[in-house]
C-alpha cells in the first residue's frame, strides 16, 4: 500500500480514519480539560475507522467543522487545551511523557482535521478519533499508513447509522484494497465482494460493466456520488476514494431498480492539503500505467486537487485484446465562511479498446450441411469449448470499442447548526458508447464442422444526464428518545439515443444485407442459396471472410465494408470496400424524467433498541421514440408511481453488536435501462409500454458485531426476496406481467484486523435462485420453473488478507472463487461456465516515507475460468496469469 504515514515530506500523518460523523449535535460540549491515558499504547484502526460508536448521534461529523483558530506554540498539553476549548472536543494524550512534546500551535480558519494537523506537524504524533466527541493523541505507529480500512466510510447522508447498525448488508471497499489488489477496473475492485458476478448480451452494453447483484442485473442502478450514472461504460478506478456495495433492494434508497441491491462510487474531492502522489507500473501483457494525484491548498479557504491515469495493455492469455484509457479528474473546494462549503469537480475519461469475442458454447443447435463437408465435433453439455484460450475469433482491423465519459459536479454544503447540514448537489453527465466487435455466433450450428461465423454486433450511443438533489441532514431529540435523520427530494432528467453502422454487403435493391452464396447440394446436385451465416464456401475470401477457423482463427483477416457490388445473392461480393465503417444518423430515443422525495430516520428508543425506517416516492415518466426513418415511426410514453420503503429493527445486547431484521421494497418500470443494457422491459412495444413496474420484496436478519476491540466488523445475514410482474410469454403466445421468482440465501462477511498485523477484507455468499414461473410459449410453457437464475452461482468467496511482517514489508493476496454459473439453465439446451478457484498474490516494501515497491502477480496458477456467460452463442473468458510492479512516491 501506498505509504501514507507523511504529509508536506514531514514525518508526522494525521490519522483521522474511517467514518467521522457529519457534524455535532447542537450545544454539544465535551469536557474542556486535559486527560492522559494510564497505559502507554499505539492507537490501532478498526472496523469503523478507528472509532468505537455508542450513540446514533454517532453520525455527526465533527473533523469537517471549520472554525477560527488561534493558538500560539506551546506544549502538546498546551495546545490541545486550546483545542478543545475551541471545537468542544475531548483531547486525550495516551501518556503523560507525551504532554511536554512541543506542537507549533494553530492559525486561520480551518476544520477541525486540518487544526490538528497543524498542530501535530513535526510533532511525530498522530490523531485518532475514537469516538464523534474524543480524540486521541498518541505516537505515530510505524503500521499504521497500511490500514486496510482506514477508508471505510460511509458517505451518503442517506444512511443514518453507523455501518455497524444498518440493517442490511453493506459492504465498502476502500481504496487501499483498490490498490493493494491492483484493481485498474470497477469489475477487478468488485471481484473482493461475494455475491456478484457479470453478464453479457448482444446488444446495449455487452461488452461493458453489467454487474448482477443477487442475481439481479444492476447496470442501472449505479450511482456517482449518490446520483444515477445510468450510460453504458467501462468504469476506472482512478478517481474513486471507495466504493459502497448494497445488497437486497434497496429502492428505498436508490430509486427505480436496484432489485438486487445498488452500487455508489465516491470519487475524490478536494482537501485542504497539499500532497503530491503517484505510480508507475510496468507488467507483463504488455502492461503500462501511470498515474498522479496532488492537492495544493491555495489559501485558506480555497483548495485544488488534481489526478489522472493513462494505461496501455494488452490481456493476459487472450490474443488481440487490449485496453488503452487516459482520464483526469480536477477538483475544487471554497469554504464560504464557517458554514458554508462549496466542491466541484469534472471528470474526464477516453478508452479506445479491442473487446474479447469471448468462445462459443459446445451445444448449439445442429444444421446439417448440404455440401458434404465432414462434421467433426459432437454436441456437448452446454460449457465453452476446450480451445486455446488464446484463440481470438474476431477481425483485428475491424473490431473497437471506444468510450468517452464526461461529468462534472457542483455540491454546496451548509451547516445549519452543529447537528444539521443542507446539501445540494447538481450534476451533469454525457457518456458515449462506440463499438464493433465480432460475436461467436453459434446459433447456426458452424462449430460442428469446425467454423465460427464472425457475427458483427455495433452500435454507437450517447446518454446526457441532469440530476439535482437536495438533502438535510442531522439529528437531535424527541423527549428522550434519539434521531438521525435525512430527507429530501431529487429531479432527473435522462436523454439516451442509439444508432448502428452499416457493413457488410449492397444486394441491388441497395438494401444492406449479408449475403447468401450459391451452394451445391451434393446429394441432389441441385443449387441452393445458402446465408453466409451457415458459412457456405468455408474461410478466407472465397467465404467473403465472414467465417474462421475453430482451432486456427485467422483474426488478421480483412473486412468487407460497404459496396455497390450487382447482386449479391448468386456470387460472392464484388469489388468491396475493405476496412470501412459507416454509421447511420439514425438514432431511436428514449428521455425520462424522475421527481423523487425521500426521508430515513434511525430511531433510538434505548441504549439497547433502535429502528431505520424510509420511504421514497418515485413519479417516473419516460417516453420511447423509433428511429426516424422507421415506417412508421413508433412513440411509446410510459408513466409509474412507484413507493418503495425500508423498516428495520436493531437489539444492541452490548454496544459492540447489531441484531437485527429488516423488510425492504424495490420497483423496476418498463425502460428503466434508458435502452443502454439487457431490459427486457423495454418499452419498443405497444405491449411493453402497458405492463407494470417488477415489484421485489426481501426479508433479512442477521448480526454485525465489532470483534477484537472493536477493529474488525463480522456480519452475517439470511436473506429472502421474491419478486412479481415479471415480464414472461404465456402459453398462448402472448406477454404478460405475471411471472415470478425468488432468491434467499446467506450472506458472510468480515472486515478489519483480526490482529495488530493481519488484516482481513471478505466474504461468503450462498444463493438459491430460482424461476418460480417463468412462462413459456406452447410446449415450452414451465418448462424454465424451478431453474436457476442466469448469472447467479450458488457458492461464492472471497478473502483479502494482508500481514504486516515488518513496519516496511508487507504481504499478502487473495483467494476469488465461485461456483458454477448458468447463461440459462434449459433442460434441454443448457448454457453454463464451470466455477473456478483464483489465487493472486501481493507484496510492498516501503523503502523510506516517501517511496515504496508494490507487486502484484494476479491469477497466479494461470487459471482458466470465465467472467460472463450469456445466455447463448458465447461465454467471455477472464484473464490469464499476469504479474506488474509499482512504484509508489508520496510527498
Amino acid at each position: 500500500m501506498k505509504c501514507k504515514e507523511e504529509l508536506n515530506g514531514r514525518r508526522s500523518k494525521l490519522m483521522l480514519t474511517g467514518t467521522l460523523a457529519m457534524f455535532a449535535m447542537s450545544g454539544l460540549r465535551a469536557e474542556a480539560a486535559i486527560s492522559t491515558d494510564k497505559d502507554d499504547h499505539k492507537p490501532e484502526p478498526n472496523a469503523n475507522g478507528g472509532r468505537v460508536y455508542d450513540e446514533v448521534a454517532d453520525q455527526t461529523r465533527p473533523s469537517q467543522t471549520v472554525h477560527t483558530f488561534n493558538i500560539p506554540p506551546g506544549t502538546l498539553a498546551e495546545v490541545a487545551a486550546a483545542l478543545e476549548k475551541e471545537t468542544g472536543l475531548r483531547m486525550v494524550i495516551s501518556s503523560k511523557r507525551y504532554a511536554g512534546v512541543q506542537s507549533p500551535g494553530v492559525q486561520g480558519v480551518l476544520t477541525i482535521e486540518e487544526a490538528l494537523t497543524a498542530a501535530l506537524k513535526d510533532t511525530s504524533m498522530a490523531a485518532n478519533f475514537v469516538s464523534p466527541e474524543r480524540v486521541s493523541l498518541d505516537l505515530l505507529g510505524a503500521d499504521q499508513s497500511v490500514s486496510v480500512v482506514a477508508t471505510s466510510e460511509l458517505i451518503s447522508p442517506k444512511y443514518t447509522a453507523p455501518l455497524r447498525d444498518l440493517p442490511q448488508t453493506l459492504t465498502i471497499i476502500p481504496q487501499a484494497i483498490i490498490e493493494n489488489t491492483g484493481s485498474t477496473t470497477l469489475v477487478e475492485a468488485l471481484r473482493t465482494v461475494p455475491g456478484i458476478t457479470f453478464g453479457a448480451g448482444e446488444g446495449g452494453n455487452p461488452v461493458g460493466d453489467r454487474p448482477y447483484i443477487r442475481g439481479v442485473d444492476s447496470q442501472s442502478s449505479t450511482f456517482v456520488d449518490g446520483m444515477r450514472d445510468i450510460g453504458a461504460q467501462s468504469r476506472e478506478v482512478f478517481n474513486l476514494e471507495s466504493v459502497e456495495v448494497s445488497k437486497g433492494p434497496s429502492g428505498g434508497f436508490a430509486g427505480r431498480g436496484a432489485a438486487g441491491g445498488s452500487l455508489n462510487l465516491n470519487t475524490k474531492m478536494a482537501r485542504r492539503e497539499s500532497f503530491l502522489a503517484g505510480t508507475f507500473s510496468p507488467g507483463t501483457a504488455n502492461f503500462f500505467r501511470g498515474s498522479a494525484d496532488g492537492g495544493l491548498k491555495l489559501t485558506n479557504s480555497i483548495a485544488g486537487r488534481l489526478n489522472g491515469v493513462w494505461q496501455d495493455s494488452d490481456t493476459a492469455g487472450r490474443d488481440y485484446v487490449r485496453n488503452g484509457r487516459y482520464g483526469f479528474a480536477p477538483a475544487l473546494l471554497f469554504n464560504l465562511g464557517h458554514r458554508v462549503r462549496l466542491n466541484t469537480n469534472y471528470y474526464h475519461l477516453m478508452t479506445n479498446d479491442v473487446p474479447d469475442p469471448g468462445m462459443p458454447y459446445n451445444n448449439p443447435t445442429f444444421f446439417a450441411r448440404i455440401d458434404g463437408r465432414a462434421r467433426t465435433l459432437q454436441a456437448g453439455d452446454g460449457q465453452p469449448l476446450v480451445v486455446n484460450r488464446n484463440n481470438f475469433y474476431g477481425i483485428n482491423s475491424r473490431d473497437f470499442r471506444n468510450e468517452k465519459v464526461k461529468t462534472a459536479l457542483g455540491r454546496v454544503e451548509v451547516d445549519l447548526t452543529e447537528g444539521v447540514v443542507l446539501r445540494n448537489s447538481y450534476r451533469f453527465g454525457k457518456s458515449n458508447q462506440d463499438y464493433v466487435y465480432s460475436m461467436v455466433d453459434d446459433s447456426q450450428g458452424n462449430i460442428y464442422y469446425g467454423l465460427v461465423y464472425r457475427r458483427a454486433q455495433q452500435r454507437f450511443s450517447a446518454v446526457d444526464t441532469s440530476i439535482n438533489q437536495t438533502d438535510l441532514s442531522g439529528h437531535g431529540k424527541t423527549g428522550s428518545i434519539q434521531h438521525s435523520f435525512a430527507t429530501g427530494f431529487e429531479f432527473s432528467r435522462e436523454r439516451g439515443w442509439n444508432s448502428t453502422y452499416t457493413l457488410g454487403g449492397r444486394n441491388s435493391a441497395g438494401v444492406v444485407a449479408i449475403p447468401t452464396y450459391t451452394v451445391r447440394n451434393v446429394a441432389t446436385g441441385a443449387a441452393t442459396a445458402v446465408s453466409a451465416t451457415r458459412c457456405p464456401l468455408g474461410t478466407g475470401a472465397a467465404g467473403g471472410y465472414y467465417c474462421t477457423d475453430l482451432t486456427n482463427p485467422t483474426p488478421d483477416d480483412p473486412f468487407y465494408g460497404v459496396t455497390s457490388a450487382t447482386n449479391l445473392t448468386t456470387a460472392a461480393p464484388s469489388a468491396p470496400v475493405t476496412n470501412t465503417l459507416v454509421k447511420n444518423f439514425a438514432p431511436n430515443k428514449q428521455v425520462t424524467g424522475t421527481r423523487s422525495v425521500y426521508g430515513f430516520d434511525t430511531i433510538r428508543f434505548i441504549k439497547q433498541l433502535q429502528a431505520t425506517v424510509g420511504i421514497r416516492y418515485d413519479h417516473y415518466d419516460s417516453v420511447y421514440r423509433s428511429a426516424l426513418t422507421a415506417v412508421p415511426v413508433t412513440t411509446f410514453p410510459t408513466i409509474s408511481n412507484l413507493v418503495n420503503y425500508q423498516v428495520g429493527v436493531g437489539y444492541k445486547p452490548v454496544t459492540a453488536a447489531t441484531i437485527y431484521g429488516s423488510v425492504s421494497s424495490s420497483a423496476t418500470p418498463p425502460g428503466n435501462s434508458l435502452g443502454q443494457g439487457q431490459d427486457p422491459s423495454a418499452i419498443t412495444s405497444a405491449v411493453n409500454q402497458a405492463l407494470p413496474p417488477e415489484k421485489t420484496r426481501s426479508v433479512e436478519g442477521g448480526v454485525k458485531w465489532e470483534l477484537f476491540g472493536a477493529k474488525a466488523l463480522a456480519t452475517g445475514a439470511y436473506f429472502q426476496s421474491n419478486t412479481e410482474n415479471v415480464r414472461i410469454t404465456q402459453a398462448d403466445s402472448t406477454i404478460a406481467a405475471v411471472g415470478t421468482r425468488r432468491n434467499r440465501g446467506l450472506d458472510f462477511g468480515i472486515t478489519g484486523y483480526v490482529s495488530r498485523k493481519w488484516q482481513l477484507f471478505g466474504g461468503y455468499t450462498f444463493m438459491n435462485a430460482i424461476l418460480l414461473n417463468s412462462g413459456g410459449a406452447g410446449a415450452a410453457a414451465g418448462l424454465m420453473d424451478g431453474r436457476r437464475f442466469p448469472n447467479t452461482p450458488e457458492h461464492s468467496f472471497s478473502v483479502t488478507s494482508y500481514y504486516s511482517v515488518t513496519h516496511k514489508l508487507n504481504l499478502g493476496g487473495g483467494i476469488y472463487g465461485a461456483g458454477k454459473v448458468f447463461g440459462a439453465d434449459s433442460p434441454t439446451a443448457p448454457k453454463w461456465v464451470p466455477g473456478y478457484a483464483r489465487v493472486d498474490l501481493y507484496g510492498s516494501y516501503r523503502f523510506n516515507p516517501h517511496v515504496e515497491l508494490q507487486a502484484n502477480l494476479q491469477n497466479v496458477g494461470d487459471k482458466t475460468y470465465f467472467l460472463q456467460a450469456y445466455t447463448t452463442h458465447y461465454a467471455q473468458m477472464a484473464p490469464g496469469r499476469q504479474g506488474r510492479l509499482t512504484l509508489n512516491v508520496h510527498f
